[in-house]
């Protein structure tokens, strides 16, 4: 089996804009998609998305997935670009507008965003705005 596994903050049964986009995609990708939503993986303690890490290397293995979608550049990001440093997964990412807007406060955001994008295999924006 080669399907993406997808990690996401927003999917169905979510009912937002992002939620609903990512629901389009996955349906118009031929085959099967594995989609984890990150809220169900989540730890009350800072970093909140660190359980993701280990929680998506088993939804790798367990699928037999050979590439990864994710949705949030932050923090999700960071776990595609670490997938792909140890494992060479390949890497989509899906832009939406606050994706960009807000790191632009803070230089280590930035940084990290930049450098997620750069190692990309592809990167969807979801519109033209900067």
């Amino acid at each position: 089996m080669n399907s993406p596994l997808l990690i996401t903050y927003e999917y169905p049964p979510d009912h937002g804009g992002i939620a609903k986009y990512l629901k389009s995609e996955v349906s118009l990708k031929v085959g099967n998609v594995v989609v984890m939503r990150a809220q169900e993986h989540m730890m009350p303690l800072w970093p909140q998305w660190l359980p993701l890490i280990w929680k998506g290397i088993g939804a790798l293995r367990d699928n037999k997935c050979k590439s990864m979608w994710v949705s949030h550049v932050l923090p999700v990001g960071y776990i595609a670009l670490v997938y792909k440093k140890l494992f060479k997964i390949p890497y989509r990412v899906y832009v939406h507008g606050l994706d960009l807007a807000r790191p632009r406060k803070s230089f280590w955001k930035r940084f990290w965003v930049r450098r997620i994008l750069l190692n990309a295999d592809e990167v969807v924006a979801n519109s033209k705005a900067s």
